[in-house]
């Protein structure tokens, strides 16, 4: 009789590595979203959680700053949730390649 070891379908050595590149993911994509709110709906508020996060958006989102050009606040809502999403799809594709996603 032969015992044969079984090679698992997908390594889950990565399983939480991939869980932290998604959770960062969705953390920089509500970054993003809160900053853009903010930046619309209360552009001159002072508080610092406030100034934080619309820093933080801005920072996150330099490489699409002028990826679409519009007039207004059109071009933060474009750009940024551009930037946004591709942070989002990147990264969970990311960790889906790591091996974070289970059947």
């Amino acid at each position: 009789m032969t015992i044969v070891a079984t090679r698992p379908h997908r390594s889950y050595g990565l399983a939480p590595l991939a869980a932290l590149v998604a959770t960062a993911a969705v953390i920089v994509a509500l970054i993003i979203g809160g900053a853009i709110l903010l930046s619309i709906y209360a552009p001159h508020s002072t508080a610092s959680v406030a100034t934080w996060v619309r820093h933080a958006g801005s920072w996150l989102t330099q490489p699409f700053h002028n990826l679409v050009s519009a007039r207004g606040d059109r071009h933060i809502w474009l750009n940024w949730g551009i930037a946004a999403v591709v942070y989002l799809v990147g990264g969970l594709l990311i960790a889906r390649v790591m091996g974070g996603a289970r059947r």
